[in-house]
């Protein structure tokens, strides 16, 4: 776990962004005292691509879904 100001987060959120990505919790600070938590989310949405699409209409037509 990192911690940061956040006038350091300003200059390098690339950075942070990336340890985040990685699974890296970053605590932010103001003036000594932690405001904010940037963690992972805990889960990505995806939308269904075409092959996705195809196997829902499949199923719809099938009366499944």
């Amino acid at each position: 776990m990192r911690v940061v100001g956040i006038k350091q987060l300003k200059a390098r959120l690339g950075e942070y962004v990336r340890l985040v990505k990685t699974g890296e919790t970053v605590l932010l600070t103001e003036r000594g005292e932690v405001v904010a938590e940037l963690r992972p989310a805990r889960r990505r949405l995806r939308h269904p691509g075409p092959r996705h699409e195809k196997i829902l209409e499949t199923l719809a037509e099938a009366g499944e879904v």
